[in-house]
């Protein structure tokens, strides 16, 4: 009989410790779940933000080819990478960077 008290005891101490590593490697995988998604969430702002003052017209040049730089820095790809080309052009022949 208490050989059998001895199963259980040693039973219920092993479960409850594979129950709290489990569980803390549950909360820890949930949390860096959280962290990357706010990453993703913050880049993307990160490329519209720019994208937006890339386009907009009515901003000075100097601050537009800044954001250009800061886009293509980042490796970021599409029509708007053609719009930079365009505004550093720009702002080449008008000499703000000399």
């Amino acid at each position: 009989m208490k050989f059998l008290q001895k199963i259980r005891d040693n039973y219920i101490l092993v479960t409850f410790c594979l129950s709290t590593i489990i569980s803390i490697f549950m909360f820890a995988h949930e949390s860096i779940n959280k962290y990357d998604d706010m990453l993703v969430s913050l880049k993307t702002t990160q490329q519209m933000s720019l994208k937006s003052v890339i386009w907009n017209d009515s901003i000075p040049i100097t601050e537009r080819a800044s954001a250009c730089d800061v886009y293509l820095g980042e490796g970021y790809n599409s029509m708007t990478k053609k719009e930079c080309e365009i505004i550093l052009k720009r702002a080449e022949e008008s000499s703000f960077f000399n």
